[in-house]
């Protein structure tokens, strides 16, 4: 399950999330509307992509985590609530694959090197 929640009370928030042009595609998504995804996709991709090649600068490592960001994005689309920023939402799930992926990196290497 996916859950991201917000980053800061929604009383500190510059602009509300209902504003902002991808919640509202990411609102249209949830509704079925698969161009508002496809856009969504396009305007966010590149920005995943950059938040993965930090964690592993493999470009293709980086390509394969921006797919599964969106891909668990749109199987959880009808639970995504406008609560702070798609962007937000979408760096967190970006971010959490990363660190996942990390941590198997670390527990391959440590029972490797116990054999």
């Amino acid at each position: 399950m996916i859950s991201a929640g917000c980053l800061a009370p929604p009383e500190t928030r510059a602009t509300p999330a209902r504003h902002d042009l991808d919640t509202h595609l990411m609102l249209r998504a949830q509704a079925g509307d698969g161009e508002a995804f496809g856009r969504l996709l396009e305007r966010n991709y590149e920005r995943v992509v950059n938040i993965a090649f930090r964690f592993d600068p493999d470009p293709g490592q980086a390509e394969e985590v921006a797919q599964e960001a969106f891909l668990r994005v749109f199987q959880a689309r009808a639970r995504y609530r406008p609560d702070c920023r798609f962007t937000t939402y979408l760096h967190r799930v970006a971010t959490n694959l990363c660190l996942s992926r990390v941590r198997r990196r670390r527990v391959r290497l440590v029972r490797w090197r116990k054999r």
